[in-house]
């Protein structure tokens, strides 16, 4: 019997403005188990795309992400009006083509209020992700995580 992974909606309802949300984002390389984010220049590439993509004000501001060795973690919030899942999908593809990496299809996205118990729960969940993972003992010493402004 073959298992087909379900597809996962992504549409952001009206009523909510998307452009004061915080979301936290977990993205999966499709070989899981492998280090293919977590390398000098890698990572060093991958932040990169993240600056870009925030340098063009239509797509994100990147307030926190953690790379791990197969799949990354971040809180982003997006313009209004523009779809999660295409910014998204278009960097996944940006990414594979520079880097040779696979992705699973899909991505992980959950809507958090900005100013709750839920964000900092989030943030700490992310930031203490290689400790938990025993890549290592002090959530400080993982070099492959960025943080923009004063949000936590």
């Amino acid at each position: 019997m073959s298992s087909s992974r379900k597809k996962l909606p992504h549409e952001i309802p009206l009523w909510i403005n998307q452009s004061e949300e915080l979301y936290f984002i977990t993205i999966c390389a499709s070989k899981r188990g492998i280090n293919q984010f977590c390398d000098k220049s890698t990572s060093q590439m991958v932040f990169d795309s993240i600056k870009y993509y925030q340098e063009q004000k239509h797509y994100w501001e990147a307030l926190f992400i953690l790379l791990m060795p197969d799949h990354i973690h971040a809180i982003f919030t997006f313009p209004q009006g523009n779809s999660i899942s295409k910014i998204i999908t278009t960097w996944k593809h940006y990414v594979a083509r520079k880097t040779g990496i696979e992705f699973q299809r899909d991505f992980f996205e959950h809507r958090i209020r900005r100013n709750s118990e839920c964000a900092k729960f989030k943030f700490d969940y992310i930031r203490n992700n290689p400790n938990r993972a025993g890549l290592i003992d002090n959530s400080k010493e993982w070099p492959y995580v960025i943080k923009n402004g004063n949000l936590f």
